[in-house]
Formats: structure tokens, C-alpha cells, sequence
């Protein structure tokens, strides 16, 4: 099964801000996020699948996977895991080829070490955060940058980038 990793990050490399996206939301990442996604498993913690707007929880087309300690009530088809080996397990019952690491930055930092692929949008943006983006370990190589439009200018008017690792 391919393990992935997909967030973005700040260039000061902010990743939350009070449970939220310290940038709001931008739309061109959100579709890239979901062209990656969909049709596959998603793995996030708890903090995670409560930032996500209700119209968008459970993130269609995708198996949602919450890693938590607390008992949730989840819509069918979606599940609630208290270790990442049960997670792999849920995703293989579900038929799924892929499972993303999509947040938050703790889960993707600890469980880094299972993917084989990360992919980075860089925000040009300084903003506050009151969470740290994680960073990938020494292993990990740059493959592949590209601007996200033939500029590279978002919604707003700012620059990013999406950042492909692997090891």
C-alpha cells in the first residue's frame, strides 16, 4: 500500500492557527488536495476532523479515518482507529491502494517514517500559528517543485509552490 504525506506550510513554516488554517482557506490547494485524495483512505487526528467544515466531514470519496483515544460516532463507511497499524488495517478492509497522512502536524511527524511520498504546498506567507508544520527527516530527497498555476499566484494574490519528496 502506498503511504503518503499532504499539508501545507507557511515560509515561516506555520501550519495552524487555533484549530484552523493560519492562511484561510485557498482554493487551488484545496482542489489539488482533493485530486490527490480522492478515491483513497485519509488518516487524521481527532483536532483535525473537527477543524473540517461540517458540508465538507466526512471528506467525500474518501475513507475517513479519525486516529483518536476517544470513542466518536462517525458517519458509515468512516472509522475511528487508536493506532496507525489499525488504520492500515482499515484501509486494506475498505479496498483502498493509497492512505494519506493529512494532519495534524504531530501524527504527520510521528508517523512520517511509514510514507514513501510527501507532498508539500509552500505558502508564501508569514502569518501566526500556534502550531509548527512538521518536518521531514533527513531521508527524505526533493523530487519535483512546481508552481501551483502557470504563476504560481493563488486566490489571494500570494505565491506557492507544491513540493514533491520521496525516499
Amino acid at each position: 500500500m502506498k503511504i503518503g504525506l499532504i499539508f501545507a506550510k507557511g515560509t515561516n513554516e506555520a501550519f495552524g492557527y487555533k484549530n484552523a488554517l493560519p492562511w484561510g482557506r485557498n482554493k487551488e490547494d484545496m482542489k489539488h488536495f482533493a485530486d490527490i485524495t480522492k478515491g483513497h483512505a485519509v488518516l487524521m487526528g481527532r483536532n483535525t476532523w473537527e477543524s473540517l467544515p461540517e458540508a465538507y466531514r466526512p471528506l467525500p470519496d474518501r475513507t475517513n479515518i479519525i486516529m483518536t483515544h476517544s470513542q466518536m460516532l462517525l458517519p458509515n463507511g468512516h472509522f475511528h482507529v487508536s493506532s496507525f497499524e489499525e488504520a492500515m488495517a482499515v484501509a486494506k478492509f475498505s479496498h483502498r491502494d493509497e492512505l494519506w497522512l493529512i494532519g495534524g502536524a504531530s501524527l504527520l511527524q510521528s508517523l512520517q517514517h511509514h510514507a514513501s511520498i510527501a507532498i508539500v504546498t509552500e505558502i508564501d506567507t508569514a502569518c501566526t500559528f500556534d502550531v509548527q508544520a512538521p518536518v521531514l527527516d533527513k531521508s527524505w530527497q526533493l523530487k519535483d517543485t512546481c508552481p501551483a498555476s502557470f504563476e504560481g499566484i493563488g486566490q489571494f494574490g500570494t505565491t506557492y509552490r507544491f513540493h514533491t519528496y520521496c525516499r
